[in-house]
């Protein structure tokens, strides 16, 4: 079960111990009419563009975290 209390130190280790594995993948400020329509003029939405990854999606990340948490023995099962 995931740590709720989960810090910025936890995830700048998590993207060090990453590497080259994973793609930085580009993030996208959406400004559109209905946007500011349904949720008002100061409201942000960043999309992070994960469709650039290997896979296409972003499971990579949090996979490849719990497998590189895994010792010699629990990885070689």
């Amino acid at each position: 079960m995931a740590d709720p209390a989960i810090t910025i130190e936890a995830i700048r280790a998590a993207r060090a111990a990453l590497g080259s594995h994973i793609v930085t993948t580009p993030t996208l400020d959406w400004q559109a009419d209905e946007l500011r329509e349904r949720l008002g003029a100061d409201t942000r939405v960043n999309l992070k563009l994960e469709l650039f990854q290997r896979t296409g999606t972003f499971k990579p990340r949090g996979a490849l975290t719990v497998m590189m948490a895994l010792d010699e023995p629990q990885r070689a099962r």
